[in-house]
Formats: structure tokens, sequence, C-alpha cells
């Protein structure tokens, strides 16, 4: 709370800094304030319009509110501003995966995987693709990638879990 508090007053004493402004977004969104942090974000980038952090945020922001489609807006334009971001493009990709755009989805989950092939979020999310296409061998793959690099991580545990569900053979 000490930390909020002291992120909060930083705003609020230098409302012309976009990083102040960007930084308490991030901890609104932590704390699960999502409409406050769209609106510090959005302030920071009325100050800094071309800040691909922000810009990443705040779609990563309209993702927690499932508004892909301002999602899918702030984050290209992250990717353009900054295109060797593994996770901005897997963020881009999630958001592209959520409106039905598998196929550029999926690209942007291997873009993200070329830059950096340890991300397990992007790894878990191409395995889902794959899943949702009815390809559970390169679902599995891609979990069992997920899984060399974290096997501690939940998701890599539900995900193998629920594919083996989807693949049980019916009698």
């Amino acid at each position: 709370e000490g930390a909020t508090a002291a992120l909060k007053r930083s705003a609020e004493l230098d409302p012309g800094s976009a990083p102040r402004q960007s930084n308490w977004g991030t901890a609104l969104l932590a704390a699960g304030r999502v409409p406050e942090a769209i609106a510090a974000y959005e302030r920071a980038l009325r100050i800094s319009p071309n800040d691909p952090g922000t810009l990443s945020d705040l779609g990563t922001a309209h993702l927690a509110q499932n508004q892909p489609d301002e999602a899918i807006k702030h984050l290209t334009k992250a990717v353009e501003l900054s295109p060797k971001s593994a996770t901005m493009r897997q963020n881009l990709a999630y958001a592209q995966h959520l409106k039905g755009k598998l196929d550029q989805a999926e690209q942007g989950y291997l873009e993200a995987l070329k830059l950096d092939d340890k991300l397990v979020s992007a790894w878990i999310n191409l395995g889902n693709l794959h899943a949702q296409r009815k390809k559970f061998e390169d679902a599995r793959a891609a979990y069992e990638k997920a899984k060399a690099i974290d096997a501690s991580d939940p998701r890599v545990k539900t995900a193998l879990a629920e594919l083996d569900e989807l693949t049980k053979k019916k009698p």
C-alpha cells in the first residue's frame, strides 16, 4: 500500500510527467483498477504519444477489460515502435487470437518466439491456438516447450491436462 500511495502522490505532484502517469497506471492495473489504469495510461500518452511501453500497457489494460479491438490498436503501434519486443508481439497476437484472427495470431506468436524462445506465455497461447484448430499434436508440442522452460508454471499443467481431456479416446 505504501508504494502505491507513493506512486499516486508522485503522479499527482507531477501531472506533466508521462513516466509518473504510466507508473501510476501500472500500479492501478496490478490492483485490478483497470478503468483508472486506462485513464492514467491515456494521460501519459497525451504527454508522450509514442512511448511503446505505455502503448503496450494500455493495450494490456484493454485486454483486461475484454476490449480486444482497442488492445489491437495500441499494441500494433507499440510493436511498430518497438519491433524487437517479444512480449509486445505476443500480447498483440493474443489480442488478435481473441478476435478470431487466428492466422495473424499464429504468425505473431511465432514472431515473438523468434525474438525470445523462452517466452512461456507465447508457447502456451500458441498451443491454445493449435488446440482450437484441433491440431492436437502441435498443441502438445507447444505446451511441452513451455513445460521445458518452466515446469512449475500452473498454466502449463492446466493446458496439458485440458489437452489430455480433449484427446481421450471415447469408448
